[in-house]
Protein backbone atom coordinates (compact mmCIF):
# COMPACT_ATOMS: atom_id res chain seq x y z
CA UNK A 1 0.00 0.00 0.00
CA UNK A 2 1.32 3.43 -0.88
CA UNK A 3 1.55 6.04 1.85
CA UNK A 4 -0.69 8.35 -0.18
CA UNK A 5 -3.43 5.69 -0.16
CA UNK A 6 -3.13 5.29 3.60
CA UNK A 7 -3.16 9.06 4.08
CA UNK A 8 -6.37 9.33 2.03
CA UNK A 9 -8.03 6.69 4.20
CA UNK A 10 -6.85 8.42 7.38
CA UNK A 11 -8.31 11.69 6.05
CA UNK A 12 -11.64 9.93 5.54
CA UNK A 13 -11.50 8.58 9.09
CA UNK A 14 -10.77 12.03 10.45
CA UNK A 15 -13.73 13.53 8.58
CA UNK A 16 -16.34 11.11 9.91
CA UNK A 17 -17.99 11.00 13.32
CA UNK A 18 -19.78 7.68 12.84
CA UNK A 19 -18.10 4.85 14.71
CA UNK A 20 -19.51 2.31 12.25
CA UNK A 21 -18.05 4.28 9.35
CA UNK A 22 -14.67 4.44 11.12
CA UNK A 23 -14.69 0.67 11.55
CA UNK A 24 -15.62 0.19 7.88
CA UNK A 25 -12.82 2.48 6.65
CA UNK A 26 -10.24 0.88 8.93
CA UNK A 27 -11.28 -2.61 7.87
CA UNK A 28 -10.90 -1.54 4.22
CA UNK A 29 -7.39 -0.31 5.04
CA UNK A 30 -6.45 -3.66 6.59
CA UNK A 31 -7.96 -5.60 3.69
CA UNK A 32 -5.82 -3.61 1.24
CA UNK A 33 -2.60 -4.34 3.20
CA UNK A 34 -0.25 -7.21 2.60
CA UNK A 35 0.80 -9.32 5.60
CA UNK A 36 4.12 -7.45 5.80
CA UNK A 37 2.37 -4.08 5.92
CA UNK A 38 -0.03 -4.84 8.79
CA UNK A 39 2.41 -3.94 11.58
CA UNK A 40 3.63 -0.63 10.14
CA UNK A 41 0.11 0.41 9.11
CA UNK A 42 -1.17 -0.34 12.61
CA UNK A 43 1.58 1.80 14.17
CA UNK A 44 0.86 4.66 11.76
CA UNK A 45 -2.87 4.58 12.51
CA UNK A 46 -1.91 4.86 16.19
CA UNK A 47 0.36 7.80 15.41
CA UNK A 48 3.51 5.83 16.16
CA UNK A 49 6.53 4.69 14.18
CA UNK A 50 7.24 1.62 16.30
CA UNK A 51 5.80 -0.27 19.28
CA UNK A 52 5.70 1.51 22.66
CA UNK A 53 8.45 -0.72 24.04
CA UNK A 54 10.92 0.31 21.30
CA UNK A 55 12.60 3.65 21.98
CA UNK A 56 12.53 5.34 18.58
CA UNK A 57 13.95 8.77 18.08
CA UNK A 58 14.16 10.16 14.56
CA UNK A 59 15.77 13.47 15.48
CA UNK A 60 13.36 15.60 13.42
CA UNK A 61 10.80 18.08 14.60
CA UNK A 62 7.15 17.26 13.99
CA UNK A 63 6.65 20.23 11.67
CA UNK A 64 9.74 19.41 9.57
CA UNK A 65 8.65 15.80 9.28
CA UNK A 66 5.15 16.78 8.09
CA UNK A 67 6.65 19.17 5.53
CA UNK A 68 9.01 16.47 4.23
CA UNK A 69 6.23 13.90 3.88
CA UNK A 70 3.96 16.42 2.15
CA UNK A 71 6.73 17.35 -0.30
CA UNK A 72 7.37 13.68 -1.10
CA UNK A 73 3.74 13.02 -2.01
Amino acid sequence: MKFSELAAQLDQMEATRSRNELVRILSDVYRACSADELGPVTYLTQGRLAPFFEPVEIGLGERLLMTAIAAAY
